[in-house]
């Protein structure tokens, strides 16, 4: 474990509670520092060698498990004067012309942070603000309360799915029924085989991607080692969302997690007093009672669920859970990302594109250095150009990487030195244009 690593989460976690009087507090405290003892947390983990692993494991949860609990339960009392905002309380998400919304299930605060890094070192404006997840902190929950369409969605018996209803048709506001709305709003669609490009000047789009919450149910504690992965991942599509043409990309989520190397405590709720029965939350069923808190559904606050105390499960051995009441889970981070001025200083376009055989010849016009490119169906897609080359004296002659490809939706990209598409426009071998 690197000494920094050790000192962020000793100082943080063990000197600092998370506290306050009110959410707010506890917001405004954690996103000033407390969210560094987290990362801190799971770099440790991500970095230790083979050798040191199980012991580093140890220190971390030594360190992390009473910061955690501690806090979890200054947030928990907290909302007991001062509730977190039901579904009529919250802005609704929106997105501007041209823009594009991106959904990214569990982006934790931290590790929002940490994308707006590496958003910044590819030179792009970020601006990080936050939200409050729906409760229960689940997808089938915080999903639809993120989406554009939220007003269309309503609450009413709460089930074991913790899923709402659409308000018209009564039926779940999954994932198909979610974007049948989006479409019938005339959001674009992406990720589901189409380009990335606007349609139009006046596009929106909704984009779902990357696989943080299901790695971390899949993984557990190990979670930790694919963090840097899925966070350049990130990045790296946000920012080719952006050279293909949007002009912001707004990136939201559902909500956080608690992460705790060797397991979270454990609280008993018997089965027979439960509907359903998750890691961190619980309908409880009919008229049973339990000591265990109970907290109002954001859908409708007429239901109620059930949370363990402080970071506790209804499960055993649990790491990686979420669906409780904490600042790790509850606070989530709401990214808006822009074009960065070094994307400005650049234009380029292209005029025509003529092919003699599998060589193309293509004519632009031009300011700084740009090269050009073919890809293969979309502006991001796979290189098959025998070589990328620098555009000259406003022309470039491109050369088709071999004759698989000889009846392939193309296309011509112009990019910059960091790879940012200036422009582009589709092709096929024999197509004049």
């Amino acid at each position: 474990m690197e000494a920094r690593d050790v000192a962020t989460i000793r100082g943080m976690a063990i000197r600092h509670t998370v506290g306050g009087p009110t959410p707010e507090a506890i917001r405004d405290a954690y996103c000033q520092n407390g969210w560094q003892a987290d990362a801190a947390s799971w770099e440790a983990v991500a970095t230790a060698t083979t050798t040191d692993q199980d012991l580093i494991r140890r220190v971390v949860h030594h360190l992390l498990e009473p910061w955690l609990d501690d806090s979890a339960r200054a947030f928990q009392a907290a909302l007991a004067t001062t509730p977190l905002p039901g579904h009529d309380q919250q802005e609704r998400i929106t997105v501007p012309e041209g823009g594009c919304l991106f959904f990214t299930d569990g982006l934790r605060y931290d590790l929002a942070q940490r994308l707006a890094d590496r958003l910044e070192g590819r030179g792009l404006r970020v601006t990080v603000q936050t939200r409050w997840a729906a409760l229960p902190s689940v997808t089938a929950t915080g999903k639809p309360a993120v989406s554009p369409v939220a007003d269309a969605i309503v609450g009413g018996d709460l089930d074991g799915s913790f899923a709402p209803r659409l308000r018209d048709g009564d039926v779940p506001a999954d994932v198909t029924h979610l974007r049948k709305v989006l479409e019938q709003r005339e959001y674009q669609l992406l990720g589901l085989g189409e380009l990335d490009v606007p349609r139009t000047a006046k596009a929106r789009a909704w984009i779902e991607y990357g696989d943080i919450d299901s790695l971390g149910h899949k993984l557990k504690g190990r979670l930790a080692r694919q963090i840097d992965e899925e966070l350049d991942r990130l990045a790296e599509r946000i920012r080719q969302l952006l050279a293909s043409g949007w002009t912001k990309v707004r990136v939201v989520t559902d909500h956080g997690w608690l992460l705790l190397p060797l397991g979270l405590p454990k609280v008993e709720l018997p089965k027979f007093l439960t509907e359903s029965r998750w890691a961190r939350c619980a309908v409880i069923s009919g008229e049973s009672s339990t000591e265990i808190p109970l907290y109002p559904w954001y859908w409708n606050p007429v239901e109620s669920f059930a949370s363990p105390p402080g970071i506790a499960c209804f499960k055993k051995g649990e790491e990686y859970a979420h669906g409780g009441v904490s600042i790790q889970e509850c606070l989530i981070p709401d990214l808006l990302v822009e074009g960065g001025e070094k994307a400005c200083l650049l234009s380029a376009s292209i005029e025509s594109i003529t092919w003699r055989g599998m060589r193309c010849f293509v004519e632009t016009r031009v300011e700084g250095k740009v090269r050009a490119d073919i890809r293969l169906e979309s502006p991001t897609g796979r290189s098959v150009a025998a070589a990328v080359k620098i555009v000259q004296d406003g022309a470039v002659r491109l050369l088709l990487s071999g004759d698989e490809h000889e009846e392939a939706q193309l296309v011509i990209v112009l990019v910059d030195e960091a790879g940012n598409i200036l422009a582009h426009r589709s092709t096929c071998v024999g197509e004049q244009s």
